[in-house]
């Protein structure tokens, strides 16, 4: 099965150097990249789409680099008696003492023979880098010597490797006018996506697929044998601790083993302190005085590196993968002894998560640390890493009712930040516990996140029935709050409104819970046609957006709502603009969505339509990233609007029906499948001139009388 994806690009490429050779002139395109990147899956696509051509084909191997004229015995071998017959006969001069200039000249022959009726000649070398030499020097000679001929010349080799070809290639390469030099990087998330489909892996979710190109830098080799190897199940569970393919596994064990008693440990202690550490302590840990020699033999080996960005002396693995393979090769006993060290050399809060690797039983020392650096890492917006702190404090905790205290909290934050995968992988835990006004009330966002609308209002509503008003205020203000939001985007805005009141008084004790509840009474005045009073509730932010605190930034975004429905459009481009800066500086906003979408609302009723329509794509992009289902039909929708006023009716049709799915989702409760969804069939919008397209609206003119109300529910932040 062909298992070829993307590339358009470099496609586009060949293409046009083909156009080139049509017309008598020559060319050679040199296809650079790391093994496994599809330097070989490129060229066979490419050659496969021009069958009118006479081509040549040949490979390097390793094993083969000092077997004589290897490479032009298999240029030759394809060529039929006919098209030979002219040429010098094959072999008579390829002895091992024969000069490669007349070899090349040969090579010339052959090529002008088979050029008859305005055909084109393709010399297809794979691994030039494992040419021998000889056939090296001839390949170079002969294509030297094309001047006015139809003659494509296809090379490929690792870029680390291409100097070992000597200097005349390098001079050739890098000088001549008649060579395209194309270095291939890794696979796009959108690729990578399309290759799961066509290995039979399914369809990924954006977190997956973020993580497995992160893990393989996109290289489409290790990427293909990863999804075979682990299918999305095994990604799922494997979590950021994804393994390396086994054929590559074996090639660096068998690396490892080869080394010295000093380099391999100083490798195993590396892998046990990540993808990159100090050198110092990754030699401390392998009892070396000085690793320097160490390093060099691991160096050598293609294991590790100098980590030139780290501030003190650092090394780094090779590549991601090489790290799993090391890592993943450790004993338990070897694995948690060198945990153990770590924890002993490394400071707070990075000997943390060593403390939890060496843990074999319940440690209430270690569970109480790991809630404070929690609370410390999400007062500093590190929301991610105190969640999943919580999580480890609930695993090392002893009693019972600090087990399920710390996993709510846990649980709480990923459910505040929008989430959803993490969320959902922490829920089965949760679970395990008895029902609780709280569980209820984080089941019920959770539920709304992913938008299984027929069953919010129920778990919220229980929450709310059975939360106890005197001990536990702040899990009834956020069942509320978050009923509030689902009522708002149902148009129940009688119903929301007096939810988000019953949010604001439930929080009075809390000033942070309060605000949010606030912005959601805001939001469902708002949308109820009563934006101005929403703004007045507001009235106590400052005036300049620059001065609101970074922590009341939703409420700065919900002020930008609140103008952009009252049609001050320069007032809510300013307010959601810095709401957007802060998003980019790491602040965490309750619906990124939102803020982008309505700033696409003003910037496209301003005239601003590349602005628009670049904001709009981030919005989709980052709902389908985080695989925010209660974002989809919603950010969809405002996608559609630069498009359909351009007339490009196939982007602007896809973002309503992918709007429209998501509303129906939405509606019969089923929500969506995050892990198993269709890929978007869209192609990503570009910031384009507006000079070939219809002109915009003047300013302050909109061409729709309003916006159309979509689904907008703020979830709250201030589960307790």
């Amino acid at each position: 099965m062909d298992h070829f994806v993307g590339r358009t690009g470099e496609l586009a490429v060949l293409d046009a150097e083909m156009q080139a050779v049509r017309a008598g002139q020559p060319r050679v395109v040199l296809v650079e990249g790391e093994a496994g990147i599809g330097k070989s899956s490129l060229l066979s696509r490419f050659v496969a789409e021009h069958g009118d051509v006479c081509l040549l084909r040949a490979s390097g191997d390793e094993a083969e680099k000092l077997l004589a004229w290897g490479v032009i015995d298999q240029l030759l071998a394809g060529i039929g008696p006919a098209a030979m017959a002219g040429a010098p006969r094959a072999g008579a001069v390829r002895r091992k003492d024969a000069d490669p200039l007349a070899v090349g000249a040969q090579l010339v022959a052959v090529l002008g023979e088979v050029q008859t009726g305005d055909r084109v000649a393709v010399v297809l070398v794979d691994d030039l880098h494992w040419s021998d030499q000889l056939s090296a020097r001839a390949l170079l000679f002969a294509l030297r010597r094309m001047q006015a001929d139809r003659v494509l010349g296809l090379v490929s080799t690792r870029t680390d490797e291409f100097g070992r070809l000597g200097d005349p290639w390098s001079r050739f390469a890098g000088g001549d006018h008649r060579v395209t030099r194309l270095r291939l990087g890794g696979l796009n998330a959108e690729d990578l996506a399309a290759l799961a489909r066509t290995v039979g892996a399914g369809d990924l979710s954006g977190r997956a697929v973020a993580r497995l190109l992160e893990h393989t830098g996109g290289n489409s080799l290790h990427c293909r044998a990863l999804l075979e190897e682990l299918g999305p199940a095994g990604l799922a569970r494997a979590g950021d601790d994804l393994p390396a393919p086994r054929a590559l596994t074996g090639v660096v064990l068998a690396r490892l083993e080869a080394l010295s008693g000093p380099a391999r440990a100083l490798v195993t202690a590396a892998a046990v302190l990540g993808r990159r550490c100090p050198l110092a302590t990754a030699g401390a840990m392998a009892g070396l005085a000085d690793p320097l020699a160490a390093l060099d033999e691991a160096a050598a080996a293609g294991l590790l590196v100098e980590d030139l960005a780290a501030p003190g002396a650092g090394i780094a693995f090779a590549h991601p993968l090489v790290h799993a393979a090391v890592r993943d090769d450790l004993g338990s006993a070897e694995r948690h002894r060198l945990h153990r060290a770590a924890a002993t050399l490394l400071p707070a809060p990075a000997a943390l998560a060593h403390r939890v690797a060496a843990a074999v039983r319940p440690d209430d020392d270690l569970a109480g640390d790991l809630e404070e650096a929690a609370k410390e890492a999400i007062r500093t917006g590190k929301t991610a890493q105190g969640a999943a702190w919580l999580a480890q404090a609930s695993t090392a905790s002893t009693g019972r009712a600090g087990q399920e205290r710390r996993l709510l909290d846990a649980l709480a934050v990923l459910v505040d930040c929008g989430d959803v995968p993490e969320a959902m992988a922490l829920w089965p835990a949760a679970a395990q516990f008895g029902p609780s006004a709280r569980r209820s009330a984080l089941l019920g966002h959770l539920d709304l996140l992913c938008g299984r609308g027929s069953v919010v209002e129920a778990h919220l509503l229980e929450a709310w029935q059975a939360h106890d008003s005197g001990a536990e205020p702040l899990v009834g203000a956020a069942a509320a709050t978050t009923l509030a939001a689902y009522l708002c985007s149902t148009g129940r805005m009688e119903e929301a409104l007096t939810w988000s009141e019953r949010a604001v008084a439930a929080s009075a004790g809390d000033p942070i819970a309060r605000l949010h509840a606030l912005i959601v009474v805001v939001e469902s005045l708002t949308i109820a046609g009563r934006g101005r009073e929403g703004l007045a509730r507001l009235s106590e932010l400052p005036a300049a957006a620059a001065e609101i605190p970074l922590e009341h930034t939703d409420a700065l975004v919900m002020r930008g709502i609140c103008r952009l429905f009252t049609d001050d459009m320069t007032g809510a481009v300013t307010d959601l603009s810095v709401g957007l800066a802060r998003l980019r500086a790491g602040v965490s906003l309750q619906s990124p969505g939102q803020c982008l979408a309505y700033l696409t609302d003003a910037e496209y009723r301003l005239g601003g339509w590349d602005a628009a329509l670049m904001h709009s794509a981030l919005a989709v992009s980052l709902a389908h990233d985080a695989d925010r289902t209660w974002d989809f039909a919603f950010v969809h929708a405002y996608a559609a609007l630069v498009p359909a006023a351009r007339g490009d009716w196939q982007l602007a049709g896809a973002h309503v029906e992918a709007s429209l799915a998501a509303v129906r989702a939405f509606g019969t409760g089923t929500g969506v499948n995050f892990a198993a969804r269709p890929a978007p069939s869209w192609p990503w919008p570009a910031v384009t001139s507006r000079e070939c397209c219809p002109p915009p609206p003047p300013p302050g003119h909109s061409p729709v009388l309003r916006s159309p109300v979509w689904p907008t529910g703020v979830p709250s932040k201030s589960m307790p």
